[in-house]
């Protein structure tokens, strides 16, 4: 998204030339896991694990300033390191609040809180009692309540954030992608051996259940990539009918392929499990998809099968590694084999951008 957004500000400011000047705020070491990790926003200042020789990797946190640059706490006291590796796929800001896994050095990795003071950053409950780890990995924040994957992925549990207020909802064979939608968690799991189907939960034992099966027999659908607009819950799964775009209001009847892109079998919005990048503007979702008269183009949905429609042609497909960035209500895409880059416009339809259609893109929507 940053490198897409970049490449935009840098066309429509192609005459503008600005000199700007990078200064360094502060240094650190190298580990195993490199320097410092990428960085989460978290309540105007920008939070990240980091590595000194005194401390080892820990908890930071900055503003962009020398004096503003500071290790929040040192979690595991001394010079072993509180923060592992991949801190930024297992740190999650919800209400003003970081959630992430973090070792002490007595209670193994666990679910940790931090406000962002030394004061304020403490082990929420040691999930599984001593020094073995509980692992929490995925994180999703549904009103006051923050769910969580633990124990190698194999268990569904809530918090609060405080430690009473924490515990585990349900077991499974595998749990992935946690989702919030309308005060509803949706995410897909395993059970009982019978394939990874679409389940919801309200934050109760009682409330949480398989939502759907999407093939309707014994075999995983994989619903992922989960994605919402205002008013809409999509997601992609994998049924008879192939890769295909679904939605859910959470109910069973109300889960529904939105419509059979590429018919007979084939898929139509992606070739295997994968990430797949969507956006929207209002309540209409973009995205790529393949259907059998061209390759991966732009599609877009209101979420019904009539309004579910390919939208471009761009010559050899898009590039399905690069996300859509919206810019002053547009969308933007890069194709495959050319170093220029394609700008949707729902008033004006398509420009491909060089230095002649950023000048007539400027002169219509100023108009």
């Amino acid at each position: 998204m940053k490198k897409s957004l970049l490449f935009i500000i840098g066309i429509l400011f192609f005459h503008v030339q600005v000199n700007a000047q990078c200064k360094k705020i502060y240094s650190f070491d190298t580990d195993q896991f490199g320097g410092p990790s990428p960085t989460i926003k978290f309540n105007g200042k920008l939070v990240f694990s980091a590595f000194d020789p005194l401390h080892g990797r820990e908890l930071w946190c900055t503003d962009g300033t020398e004096s503003g640059t500071f290790m929040i706490k040192d979690i595991w006291a001394g010079t072993n390191s509180g923060i592992g590796e991949y801190f930024q796929y297992s740190t999650f800001v919800h209400n003003n609040i970081l959630y992430f896994r973090a070792d002490n050095g007595v209670h193994g990795v666990e679910l940790w809180r931090s406000d962002g003071t030394t004061v304020g950053t403490y082990m929420i409950n040691d999930l599984v009692a001593g020094p073995t780890s509980s692992g929490p990995g995925e994180f999703a924040g549904v009103d006051s309540i923050v769910y969580f994957t633990a124990n190698t992925g194999s268990q569904l549990w809530r918090t609060n954030g405080t430690a009473s207020g924490t515990y585990s909802l349900m077991s499974f064979n595998i749990i992935r992608g946690l989702y919030g939608f309308n005060g509803k968690l949706y995410f897909s799991a395993d059970q009982n051996n019978t394939g990874e189907e679409l389940w919801r939960s309200n934050g109760t034992v009682n409330g949480t259940f398989l939502l759907k099966d999407l093939n309707g027999v014994v075999g995983a659908s994989l619903p992922c990539n989960f994605y919402k607009t205002n008013n809409t819950l999509f997601f992609t799964a994998a049924t008879n009918d192939g890769w295909e775009l679904w939605k859910t209001d959470g109910t069973n009847s109300g889960t529904v392929m939105v419509k059979d892109i590429f018919p007979g079998g084939n898929s139509g919005v992606m070739d295997t499990y994968s990430d797949k990048y969507f956006n929207h503007i209002g309540d209409t979702l973009y995205f790529a998809a393949k259907d059998n008269n061209s390759g991966y183009q732009l599609w877009r949905s209101d979420g019904t099968g009539v309004g579910t429609v390919s939208i471009s042609n761009v010559p050899n497909g898009i590039l399905l590694t690069s996300p859509f960035s919206i810019v002053e209500g547009n969308m933007a895409f890069y194709s495959f084999y050319s170093d220029r880059f394609w700008m949707y416009s729902p008033e004006f339809g398509f420009f491909l951008f060089d230095e002649l259609s950023c000048f007539l893109w400027t002169a219509l929507v100023s108009k």
